[in-house]
């Protein structure tokens, strides 16, 4: 029984530009031509190339399975065999982690090109300022993903957590925050009232803890004025920007000017 290249590629499962491979490199036995120069294969080759291709499938290098096919039985062979083995299993720890990192992130919908140990540091981030993430974002991925070095990921963690550590202004801001932008037309007044009455405290607070002294305007209040203002954008509806005026307007009321 004899088989041309074409036959025994497709008999065992490979290309022939891979039977030729394996001809070059010595792994498989030339085979004999016939009068017209076209290779012939035996049932001998055939086995010889249904051995290759269980190697190959096994995880075995080209070069490991040259050994093991000289002596499949001898010690060699046996320790390549434990060393895939050992290989393999790093690997399949490798891949659940990676299986674990995606499923977290199609559960928080964290940008998948981060490490993911800034994913959650870019989540707080985006709670913190959630209409001025985008750029911000793209910044601290060009910076992350081109970090290699362990010491300066730890570094650069470090420093995300110290200026995203939370203090007490800055999280009862957040909470005022989304309270504000949870109100609709199905709020009850007196929830808004409240809330404006909440806000303005935690912003007169904040305004008295800065170096301004309370006989200065509005107007010279400038950094404070800018950042309640920056939350009027379209991610406001209609009613909300309407609640935060009447939270500036209580603001200057109380601050007299």
């Amino acid at each position: 029984m004899e088989f041309s290249s074409k036959q025994i590629a497709d008999l065992v499962g490979v290309t022939v530009r891979a039977l030729r491979h394996y001809e070059a490199i010595g792994l498989l036995a030339k085979p004999s031509r016939t009068g017209g120069n076209y290779r012939v294969y035996t049932p001998a080759n055939v086995l010889d190339l249904l051995r290759i291709k269980r190697l190959t499938n096994l995880g075995f290098q080209l070069s490991e399975v040259a050994e093991i096919m000289r002596d499949p039985g001898g010690s060699e062979s046996t320790g390549l065999l434990r060393r895939l083995d050992q290989q393999l299993a790093q690997r399949q720890i490798e891949i659940e982690a990676q299986r674990l990192t995606i499923a977290e992130i199609l559960r928080t919908g964290a940008p998948i090109d981060v490490l993911p140990e800034f994913a959650a540091r870019l989540l707080v981030m985006r709670d913190v300022d959630p209409t001025d993430d985008e750029e911000m974002t793209k910044i601290i991925i060009d910076v992350v993903t081109g970090l290699g070095d362990s010491e300066d990921v730890n570094r650069l963690r470090a420093m995300m957590d110290q200026a995203l550590a939370p203090s007490p202004e800055t999280q009862r801001m957040i909470e005022l925050d989304s309270r504000l932008r949870a109100i609709d037309a199905q709020t009850p007044p007196e929830e808004i009232d409240q809330l404006v009455q909440d806000y303005a405290t935690a912003c007169q607070a904040l305004l008295q803890t800065s170096d301004i002294s309370p006989g200065q305007g509005w107007s010279s209040r400038a950094p404070i004025k800018d950042v309640l203002q920056s939350l009027v954008h379209e991610h406001m509806t209609d009613l909300q920007g309407q609640v935060f005026e009447r939270i500036s307007t209580t603001l200057k009321e109380r601050l007299q000017v």
